[in-house]
């Protein structure tokens, strides 16, 4: 699969692509750069802008980081430095003060409170040593005594003025002037950065103390300069990053993405383009549109008229087509009427130019065309192109040397090119250009272009169903445009987001650009290329001895504790991102390596190389006839595919299942843990020897790459989804491959009347705070009603308040304990909370549970052995407990040596998931020569026959 690029060295200002460095000693390998806007090169001439990206770059829908300026004068705020290992800091540090150019705005944006602190304490030290100096400065005035001196306050007076006029007046009139260029830049963002020019001269004053006064003036001069220089190279890269043009184009010939299939107006999808240029408005970027449409809201306005007009004669003659240009007319006005509604409900101003191709044959009028275009643009108004269909006089095919357009996918690319435009998204029906029709198995996505490859290599499908181009149009427009100096991206324009998505980094749609053969390709490991690659390694595995596959485990486990301190220092970076991006408590502490874990999943790994051979044991043997035997084995079940969050400690438990059960396996893990997944990965398979194959693990590193892996039914055996409900609900809809796992965690207890009260209160403690993030830890506290007004009952609610545990009731429970109600029953918390609700007796337990839980595990507490029965027997759920914590549902306590997950359904695996859930069965039949022969020859026996013989 493809890795991501966000973390690869570029040069943006250059125009450089980005190079893959491995970690053996090869050349850099050019690669095929994604649909980012951070990695277009220049092709504006001789403007010399930078570019920026919206966002972060490494996107997707996940949590983003935000600029929380409180923070800087916070000194609790800076404690985040040091929870984490002193190695991630230093690194940390260290890489926030390098001074890249023209990204140091977005280094202030990403770690504020350290660049906060830095501004204060510089301003801080720089302010002391001014009057430190002043004071001296009146010192020596003092001693001579040849100079008739008294102290004169206007001495203090002016210092101070020059101190203040660096540290806040200059920076203020620097703020004013940018925001008079139109920049976005907050003040407080300049003066951090201000401050660190100020830095600079901390290092400098101890060479003041050089006796030689003109060394002492060439010292602060060079000081003076580097931060002078410092600050006017990020002001410069600043503002020309902010001066960026995107030409945006919706649907162009108006038909699949601005229209429904009955021809109106796609109102839910022109409401979302409307918001996403927003966006980028808001954020100072130049936008402008061209759509099309008004063809299709004038037939749908004539059709009616024509129908509210006719006769019921009129209606049975045969109905004539409609005059496209009189549609054009008439739905113009209309098109116009509801962009303009949907910017003016998003607070934007939108602006209408029409055009035909017979107006680009005037020079002149391109001319005005970009002075007007830019005056809008100036003024933050959105213009919206569109081709004047009603009196076009088109005459030449999108071809024409001349440059005349021939429908809006060509109009798109000559204004791209006659506004030098930086980028042009053309949006379509289907994610991009695939190399067939879409609607075929074997079409590929193609997600970077390359004419010399690709232009005669590529079939076509139907054209629009409404309109004169289709992806053709779009190809030859894309073309057009790149070759011209555009890059382009074509996309779809059904989700909600793309634009952003393409802004924000994502590999979304097909990218054309005009260098892209001169790109060495990557060595693109397709998703089905990826699980194929899993599967023949996987074969070879079963192919090894039992003892040689319990080898590769250990040095899995030994592996893991020699890179422990890499391993942690990786871990460290992610904790400390997600603390930074305000993700919540319980995922943070699901993706944290506590002290120990390492240890700990090395042991549970030798423990699982410890285990029975499961591979090709024999379950079952039956005598079919004299001399034929039939055995049933276990056997691999061939290539898993698991999608976890958050916990990178489950990439290790999954994989050395996977290896102990000899299946190949493709993992997916959360975006938050992708430097410890990243690190992990690379620690497990340097440890499995060449004759198996490292490929026998691949990770997915992109979220874009699971729709297609999903698709894999073929080569895909069985999906494992570990994650919140709505990830699993979403894989359960999107793929025919087998699905295994649960959704919810919602586990009960249930304290019956003849419970031991001090028992429960400790089981209850337990299946709560041991790890209230874990799908096993108690969410609903079910309490028999006859243990009400009891001081057990009062002990056991006193106990998890004295934890920190946040109740909420049930109607019942609410109204008795005066908390506040739970606003449903099915509610994972995941955190320190739980509900309470009181039922009559066991059978409203059970009720409850059946109506309310996951079929996760649920749990009573009773000492009535006749109740105790009768909860076991009836609660249909995948772990029912006695007098014990729901937090002993796992597969390490279980004694499966580790888990892949935990299923509450009731095909294949049930609850934890260890060796034995991954395994499949199959036939062998041992013979000596039998047919059937119409089951003349043979005489059936069907005698089993113990395994031992």
């Amino acid at each position: 699969m493809d890795p991501s690029y966000s973390n690869l060295p570029t040069s943006h200002l250059l125009g450089s692509v980005p190079a893959v460095i491995s970690d053996e000693k090869k050349a850099p390998e050019t690669v095929v750069p994604e649909a980012s806007l951070q990695i277009f090169p220049p092709n504006n001439g001789d403007r010399g802008r930078g570019y920026q990206s919206l966002g972060n770059a490494n996107g997707g829908d996940e949590q983003q980081a935000t600029s929380n300026w409180k923070g800087v004068f916070s000194i609790s705020s800076y404690k985040e430095y040091f929870n984490v290992d002193t190695d991630v800091v230093l690194d940390r540090i260290k890489s926030s003060f390098y001074p890249i150019h023209g990204n140091f705005f977005g280094k202030i944006s990403n770690n504020p409170d350290l660049y906060g602190m830095v501004w204060i304490s510089t301003s801080l030290v720089f302010v002391i040593a001014a009057l430190g100096n002043c004071a001296t400065y009146l010192m020596r005035k003092r001693s001579d005594n040849n100079i008739l001196w008294s102290f004169d306050v206007n001495y203090l007076n002016v210092a101070a003025c020059a101190v203040y006029g660096y540290v806040v007046l200059t920076p203020a009139a620097f703020y004013f002037l940018l925001q008079y260029l139109g920049s976005t830049t907050s003040l407080v963002l300049f003066w951090c950065m201000w401050g660190y020019s100020l830095f600079i001269f901390i290092p400098t004053a101890f060479l003041l103390l050089i006796p030689v006064e003109f060394l002492r003036w060439v010292i602060i001069l060079i000081a003076g300069s580097a931060s002078a220089s410092f600050v006017a190279l990020n002001l410069k890269s600043y503002v020309q990053g902010n001066d960026l043009t995107l030409l945006l184009v919706a649907s162009l010939v108006g038909t699949a993405v601005v229209t429904r299939s009955d021809g109106r107006l796609a109102l839910g999808r022109l409401g979302a383009l409307c918001e996403q240029l927003k966006e980028l408005n808001s954020r100072g970027f130049e936008v402008i549109l061209v759509t099309s449409g008004a063809v299709g809201v004038g037939r749908q306005r004539l059709k009616y008229r024509k129908l509210v007009n006719s006769s019921f004669a009129d209606l049975q003659k045969p109905q004539v087509e409609l005059d496209g240009k009189a549609c054009a007319a008439v739905g113009q006005s209309g098109l116009m009427a509801l962009y303009d509604v949907l910017f003016s409900q998003l607070d934007v101003t939108s602006s209408q130019l029409l055009v035909t191709d017979n107006n680009f044959r005037d020079p002149d009028f391109r001319l005005q065309l970009s002075e007007t275009v830019k005056s809008l643009l100036a003024l933050r108004v959105i213009p919206i192109f569109n081709e004047n269909d009603a009196i076009s006089t088109r005459i030449a095919v999108y071809e024409d040397s001349s440059g005349i357009f021939w429908d809006n996918d060509s109009l798109a690319a000559l204004l791209a090119t006659e506004l030098k435009a930086d980028l042009l998204i053309l949006l379509s029906d289907v994610e991009g250009l695939y190399s067939g029709p879409p609607s075929e198995a074997n079409s590929k996505l193609i997600h970077t272009y390359i004419k010399e490859t690709h232009q005669g290599g590529i079939t076509f499908g139907d054209k629009s169903r409404v309109g004169r181009g289709g992806m053709t149009a779009k190809v030859k427009a894309a073309v057009h445009a790149a070759y011209a100096g555009v890059p382009v991206i074509i996309t779809s324009g059904y989700a909600t987001d793309n634009i952003i998505k393409v802004l924000q980094g994502e590999r979304i749609g097909t990218l054309f650009h005009k260098d892209a053969h001169l790109w060495t390709p990557r060595k693109d490991v397709g998703a089905r290329e990826m699980a194929v690659a899993a599967r023949d390694c996987s074969r070879r595995l079963q192919g090894l001895s039992s003892e040689n596959r319990r080898k590769i485990l250990l040095d899995i486990a030994d592996a893991l504790e020699t890179n422990e301190k890499l391993i942690k220092a990786e871990n460290g970076a992610d904790v400390l991102t997600a603390q930074q991006a305000g993700f919540e408590k319980s995922l943070i502490s699901r993706l944290e390596l506590k002290p120990g874990k390492i240890s700990g999943l090395a042991k549970s790994i030798r423990v699982l190389a410890d285990m029975e051979e499961p591979i090709g044991q024999i379950l079952k043997r039956t005598e079919l006839a004299d001399g034929l035997v039939l055995e049933k084995t276990s056997s691999p079940l061939g290539v898993l595919l698991i999608v976890f969050e958050s916990r990178p400690d489950a990439l290790v438990q999954i994989a050395s299942l996977a290896i102990r059960s000899g299946n190949g396996l493709l993992l997916k893990g959360g975006k938050e843990a992708k430097r410890s997944n990243a690190i992990l990965h690379k620690v497990i398979t340097s440890a499995i020897p060449d004759t198996v194959g490292e490929k026998i693990i691949g990770l997915v590193t992109s979220r874009e790459e699971i729709p297609d892996l999903l698709k894999l039914d073929d080569v895909i055996d069985l999906v494992i989804p570990r994650g919140s409900n709505k990830l699993v609900s979403q894989i359960k809809e999107s793929t025919k491959i087998p699905v295994l796992g649960h959704a919810d965690g919602i586990c009960h207890v249930y304290v019956d009347r003849s419970a031991n009260m001090e028992m429960a209160k400790q089981i209850v403690l337990d299946a709560k705070t041991d790890y209230p993030a874990a799908c096993n830890a108690m969410e609903t506290l079910l309490v028999h009603n006859g243990l009400l007004n009891t001081s057990g009952f009062n002990e056991l609610i006193a106990g998890l308040r004295s934890e920190g545990v946040a109740l909420y009731g049930g109607p019942k429970a609410s109204a008795f304990l005066n908390i506040k109600e739970a606003h449903s029953f099915h509610h994972e918390y995941n955190s320190m909370a739980c509900t309470i609700e009181i039922v009559d007796d066991v059978y409203a337990a059970i009720d409850h549970i059946h109506r309310h839980g996951s079929a996760h595990t649920d749990c009573i507490i009773t000492e009535d052995q006749e109740t105790a029965e009768l909860f076991l027997r009836q609660v249909d759920s995948a772990a029912v407990f006695l007098n014990a914590s729901t937090r002993f549902c796992d597969g390490a306590r279980f004694g499966l040596g580790a888990e892949v997950g935990i299923s509450t359904s009731r095909i294949h695996a049930r609850g934890p998931v260890g060796v034995e859930g991954l395994l499949t069965t199959r036939w062998i039949l041992r013979g000596s020569g039998q047919v059937v022969d119409n089951d003349k020859g043979v005489i059936y026996t069907h005698k089993n026959i113990g395994l031992q013989s």
